[in-house]
């Protein structure tokens, strides 16, 4: 994403009317020219947008000129309403301040152009969006190219309800490292075309509520990964937010490159990834002398659903993957040109319908769900139903049911250095549960090489309803007490 540049290129550096120059501006407006929609007083209740950017009093942020400007000692408050003119427009003379000028305003730490500050005591650069006259959210949209956050100690919010911003560049919001960007209540819609973006880049801190994320397509692009996100700093919260329709060739939603994303709980639906990780591809390069990942995604309470990949349809996983409370269900990996294979060498193709981890010789995926979670009705063109696991994987408290797949319809399971499998029954919370899985020609429950999946308390889990035979006898461990093989959960 191109940083904001001076002269022409530049987003204008805004400044917000008060309330008493608004009205004389309107006034102006309407003894000499009709472009422009009045823009209201200051007045009433009106739906909103606030965009916060709090920049320490040392802090200097970029404008891409080779020049910086020192953040000044109190925040600014700027209006930004709906209106006909141009969210992107730089006319320092048509009495509008547009986003774009009001986002290099709080870049650059002063008012310019046609905007000026409301409240100079605020603690916070606040950027407020509201609905002009007859103007509502729904119908006037805030068209957008792309927007580079880029100030040390730079904090930027935008807060509100109802408002529709609309991306056509290559990333709508790019958030350099040392910078964060909170985004809560609004919708951020791909409407570019075939050239393809993605909505956001992030290497700084982000912060995502009440959002939507829609339609980001980076599948024409050369690297194609995150079609709505693209994550290599952290993401502290994703909740109470929809990403749907987002499509790449890595990761279709989300792609986590060594970045930490905690307080996931959201809704993943109806993502594709032309290669792997058709919701989420979470991707470490750094490990530690234990083998432990640097990428990692926790949270509870998120539904990933509908999503579909040539492997790893819901998540593939090669980092740290932690939820509680979540449903994994109705993904699909099918297909052949995943561009992903396994330690051994074989092919991914087709694998890991739910969740696909795959570690290397050096870092070992870690795939980890846990109370009231459900791993059910994904299907796979090849092995492993629900999930396929070649690191540490810990199902507590998971439903499995009605996952279909070739072999190991629930759980395929095959050995790498470090890696283990376990399934625990957890009676005090949600139990597991493994009900109805089908595989088309091998095991219903559990199949794998080299690796032994140990269910515990196998005699206590509810198992039934799953294709003959259960589970492969040399990938299963459990009760001894039990009927062999010992550990699994139907006989």
């Amino acid at each position: 994403m191109q940083a904001l540049a001076c002269g022409t290129l530049t987003p204008r550096l805004a400044r917000e009317v008060p309330a008493e120059a608004g009205r004389q501006n309107e006034m102006k407006r309407s003894e000499g020219s009709d472009r422009h929609t009045p823009r209201p007083s200051r007045e009433g209740n009106q739906p909103s947008i606030r965009l916060y950017l709090a920049l320490g009093i040392a802090a200097t942020v970029l404008l891409g000129c080779g020049s910086s400007v020192p953040s000044p000692l109190h925040a600014s408050l700027y209006y930004v309403y709906t209106s006909t003119t141009s969210a992107m427009s730089l006319d320092a003379n048509d009495h509008y301040c547009s986003l774009a000028e009001a986002i290099a305003s709080v870049n650059a730490g002063i008012p310019r152009y046609d905007c000026q500050s409301q409240d100079p005591s605020a603690e916070a650069h606040t950027i407020e969006f509201r609905e002009g006259p007859g103007l509502p959210f729904s119908q006037h949209h805030f068209t957008v190219t792309s927007f580079t956050i880029n100030g040390t100690s730079a904090q930027i919010r935008i807060d509100g309800s109802g408002a529709f911003i609309d991306s056509t560049g290559i990333s709508a919001f790019d958030v350099r490292s040392g910078s964060s960007m909170s985004l809560q209540g609004v919708t951020l819609t791909y409407t570019g075309g075939a050239s393809g973006g993605r909505l956001i880049e992030n290497y700084g801190t982000l912060s995502i509520n009440g959002a939507s994320l829609l339609d980001g397509d980076v599948t024409s692009q050369t690297s194609g990964l995150g079609g709505a996100i693209y994550n290599e700093g952290t993401i502290t919260d994703l909740r109470d937010s929809l990403l749907q329709g987002n499509k790449a060739k890595l990761g279709g939603a989300i792609y986590n490159k060594d970045g930490a994303i905690t307080n996931l709980s959201a809704v993943i639906s109806g993502n594709s990834a032309t290669m792997a990780g058709g919701g989420i591809y979470n991707m470490n390069t750094i490990a530690d002398p234990f083998g432990n990942a640097t990428a990692s995604i926790t949270g509870r309470a998120t539904t990933i659903t509908g999503n579909s990949a040539k492997a790893g349809g819901g998540i593939f996983n090669r980092g740290l993957f932690e939820m509680e409370a979540t449903s994994i269900t109705f993904n699909t990996a099918k297909g052949t040109g995943s561009g992903e294979t396994f330690a051994s060498g074989q092919s991914c193709d087709g694998a890991g319908a739910g969740i696909l981890g795959v570690s290397s010789s050096t870092i070992s995926a870690d795939s980890r769900l846990r109370s009231g979670s459900a791993l059910s009705d994904n299907t796979a063109s090849g092995l492993g139903g629900g999930v396929y696991n070649t690191g540490r994987m810990v199902l507590d408290g998971t439903e499995m049911a009605r996952n279909r797949a070739m072999s190991g319809a629930a759980i395929y399971t095959a050995f790498v250095s470090t890696s283990y499998c376990e399934v625990q029954y957890n009676a005090d919370l949600d139990p597991s549960s493994i009900v109805g899985n089908q595989a088309t020609a091998g095991y219903s429950i559990v199949d794998g090489t080299g690796m032994v999946c140990l269910f515990e308390d196998d005699i206590l889990i509810p198992a039934s309803g799953n294709s003959v035979p259960y589970c492969a006898p040399s990938s299963v461990a459990g009760d001894a007490e039990g009927p062999p093989p010992h550990g699994c959960p139907q006989h």
